[in-house]
């Protein structure tokens, strides 16, 4: 076979590479983490724009499946949709703790890896 013919006879299969969580609006969880998580199994399993909203309305749970079911109508756009998920769930009282958990960090005698590791965890 030619290199051409190759493409030609290539199938694209869809394929689910990484395991996404659940995701449920609790103080616990960050939403840029869980977007951004998202964001990368979009690209390692190649979806469509149509086939991430398949899919993403099976991992909110509770509250957050409450939200995206009175507005998953409305969304124009990939680009779109992670603009109202920060602006719902990133919300001033999350803010103001990262921010204070940011102010409240020291690095001391870790490293800097250390460091990065111990503010992540908290």
């Amino acid at each position: 076979m030619t290199g051409a013919n190759l493409r030609i006879n290539h199938i694209e299969k869809k394929s689910n590479h990484i395991k996404l969580t659940e995701f449920k609006d609790t103080e616990a969880e960050d939403p840029n983490e869980w977007l951004e998580r998202y964001n990368r199994i979009i690209e390692a399993n190649r979806w469509s724009e149509h086939r991430r909203f398949q899919i993403i309305g099976k991992y909110f749970i509770k509250a957050a499946a409450r939200w995206y079911d009175e507005i998953k109508t409305f969304i124009i756009s990939w680009g779109y949709f992670q603009h109202i998920f920060f602006t719902k769930f990133v919300s001033s009282a999350r803010k103001n703790t990262w921010y204070l958990k940011y102010k409240n960090c020291k690095q001391a005698r870790r490293t800097i890896n250390e460091y990065v590791i111990n503010f992540q965890a908290n």
